[in-house]
């Protein structure tokens, strides 16, 4: 008898946990669907139709009709450098922000940088924006189902493990997120899957990223490369002005001591000799000034392309420097 009691009170309380859960699990559907519903109602005030430039750049980044929701919710706008360094503060003379997703009013803003030599980078930033939007809407227990695959993606990209270092810790899965999912190709099929729910194309994203930063990436090679060609022929440089300072003074020590001679009774056969020796000295410590020289003009000649690959290079980033107009000073 007390066994069967005690059946029934174990089956009975384990139909009370459930009905506990239920209530719970039910809230949380309801605070999800409430927020759909106010951002169909946000997407729906916000008419696109109205903003031909971000309809361009919508139909452009290749939204699903999910993500279209989301993204017309988040009201995105195009802004002056002024208009944006107000409503992004965090974009400083030291930090170029092309964009930035307010995190209480749940807004999109770009910087409108309208330049052909940097072709998407306006639709990849606001895909990256686009993303962090996401994020803010994902629960604790979706971010925490995706944070072994991104931190994954992480583990095998020393990039983004640099770019990663200058956020904070409470940022870094929010930004890996947005960044994997608009810079990185070959995602695993996990993720994949994840962002085939906002982007009907990645690889389009990706193409997007690889056409600007590729600016980048292209330059920054070609100015490391040089300065690494520079570093060489500096030692070079150096190590031919040292012979030649050492030759110089060894030469400058046998005229003296000729001169020295010379004033004496000493030998004339040996001051002759010691003479036609001074000349092939002078000869060859001539010549290698002449190599220095030449060696000297080489290394001025690298030193104004490694300046002009750096001069560039600048130019690019005061592209995206919404502080460029008050910018001082050269790169």
């Amino acid at each position: 008898m007390r066994r069967g009691s005690n059946k029934k009170a174990v089956i009975i309380s384990a139909i009370i946990a459930g009905l506990m859960f239920v209530p719970i699990l039910f809230r949380a559907q309801i605070a999800s669907f409430a927020d759909t519903l106010h951002d169909q109602q946000l997407a729906r005030d916000f008419n696109i139709d109205a903003k031909p430039e971000i309809k361009q750049i919508e139909d452009a980044i290749d939204l699903t009709d999910k993500a279209k929701t989301i993204f017309r919710a988040s009201r995105p706008q195009l802004l002056d450098s002024y208009d944006f360094n107000i409503a992004c503060p965090t974009a400083t003379r030291e930090v170029y922000l092309l964009g930035c997703f307010d995190q209480e009013a749940k807004t999109i803003s770009i910087y409108h940088l309208d330049d052909t030599e940097l072709r998407g980078i306006i639709e990849n930033t606001m895909a990256h924006e686009f993303l962090h939007a996401v994020w803010a809407r994902k629960s604790d227990e979706e971010r925490l189902t995706l944070r072994d695959k991104l931190y994954k993606v992480l583990d095998s990209s020393q990039k983004l493990q640099t770019e990663l270092s200058l956020y904070p810790d409470d940022q870094k899965l929010d930004e890996l997120f947005a960044r994997a999912g608009t810079e990185v190709a070959n995602l695993p099929d996990e993720l994949s899957a994840e962002y085939a729910k906002y982007f009907i194309s990645h690889d389009k994203i990706i193409a997007f990223y690889q056409s600007y930063s590729s600016k980048f990436d292209e330059i920054t090679a070609q100015r490391d490369q040089m300065k690494q060609v520079v570093s060489a022929k500096e030692s070079e440089v150096q190590a031919l002005q040292a012979e030649f300072i050492k030759n110089r003074a060894a030469f400058e020590r046998a005229v003296e001591r000729y001169n020295y001679l010379s004033s004496t009774s000493y030998d004339y056969n040996s001051l002759y000799n010691m003479y036609n020796a001074l000349i092939e000295q002078r000869d060859a410590v001539e010549a290698e000034m002449a190599q220095l020289n030449a060696k000297i003009d080489e290394f001025n000649r690298l030193v104004d392309q490694y300046n002009t690959l750096n001069s560039n290079l600048g130019e690019l980033y005061q592209k995206i420097n919404s502080h460029s107009d008050t910018f001082e000073g050269d790169w």
